[in-house]
């Protein structure tokens, strides 16, 4: 997927349409989303063996990027942002400010293994504006499991073993991947959950440390812990504990996409004069910057190395349904 490529033209038109057009962010939700009662099959992970981000003619040196939404509670607001207001902008730092060549954005979707009917969604690499395409169908379920843990490492592992994109295999340069949420990972990705949720089978659990450094070979993993539902600092610290410097906190949900630019940005060695002009001319807020540059991984960094692995506190016996929490 990714051969086509992101008119900024029309996709101006289509934010200037969608922000006229709709009162309220839920008025947009509403007549935009398209999964409005269940997951769309195309988002389904069920038997999907891969994602492919592959160079060609029109994008020779493709860059893969991944955007995984939280889509518990309130959290499901984050996509419908950048949906309505903020994609083009995002698009415009990483094409018109050549912060990064040929990018290819694939979006995925996480929820609650334990009590969501949609706990994994994953879309395609895109290049152009099919990729909103793929945004507007994730179901925004709006459930999670009430215990402080959503099924984030099952976004994490699938994308470690199901992702081939050129930027790594040919190049060896690794790929973005932004995982965005306010709650605390589950301690283990068990193997019942990813023959439930992919129909694969694999040779016992995996913790979150194995998970993590399976997805770190060919990932430049950044979890954004953002203050919003039910966040609290316990849920940084414990994300900390697992990724380092790469568990970045940010106060304020609605800079998301300025932060993913601008980390794309610094990572890929522009400064922070560049970063904020490049913020100035793509259209988004430069005052972002404010907030943002305190929470920027400086190129190079990596995560703390551990064997801990766990969630910072205990997790109930039983979701609401029932089922046995493993």
């Amino acid at each position: 997927m990714g051969g086509s490529s992101y008119s900024i033209r029309s996709a101006d038109a289509i934010r200037s349409h969608r922000i006229s057009s709709y009162a309220t962010p839920a008025a947009f939700k509403a007549a935009v989303f398209t999964s409005s009662n269940a997951i769309d099959l195309k988002l389904a992970p069920l038997d999907v063996k891969v994602r492919e981000s592959c160079d060609s003619d029109v994008h020779p040196e493709s860059n893969a990027i991944i955007v995984e939404f939280d889509v518990t509670g309130s959290m499901g607001n984050i996509p419908v942002m950048f949906a309505q207001d903020k994609l083009p902008g995002l698009m415009k730092m990483l094409l018109t400010q050549n912060t990064i060549p040929h990018p290819q954005i694939l979006f995925a979707a996480i929820g609650d293994y334990f009590s969501d009917s949609a706990p994994f969604q994953i879309g395609q690499f895109e290049s152009g504006l099919e990729m909103d395409d793929w945004l507007t169908k994730i179901y925004l379920e709006g459930g999670g499991g009430g215990g402080n843990h959503e099924s984030y490492l099952m976004g994490l592992w699938w994308m470690a073993t199901h992702t081939k994109m050129d930027c790594w295999e040919k190049r060896g340069k690794k790929a973005y991947l932004f995982q965005i949420g306010d709650e605390n990972y589950y301690p283990t990705l068990t193997a019942e959950e990813i023959k439930s949720v992919t129909g694969e089978t694999i040779q016992g659990d995996l913790t979150a440390d194995e998970v993590v450094a399976m997805a770190e070979e060919k990932f430049e993993i950044f979890r954004i812990c953002v203050a919003s539902g039910s966040y609290h600092d316990a849920n940084l610290k414990s994300w900390k504990k697992l990724l380092g410097q790469r568990a970045i906190f940010l106060e304020k949900p609605e800079l998301v996409c300025e932060l993913i630019a601008s980390q794309i940005a610094s990572m890929e060695g522009t400064d922070a004069a560049g970063i904020r002009k490049g913020l100035t001319d793509a259209g988004l807020d430069p005052s972002a910057f404010n907030t943002i540059e305190k929470s920027l991984v400086p190129a190079g960094a990596g995560r703390s190395i551990s064997k801990i692995g766990t969630s910072s506190e205990p997790l109930p016996p039983t979701s609401s349904g029932g089922t046995t929490r493993l």
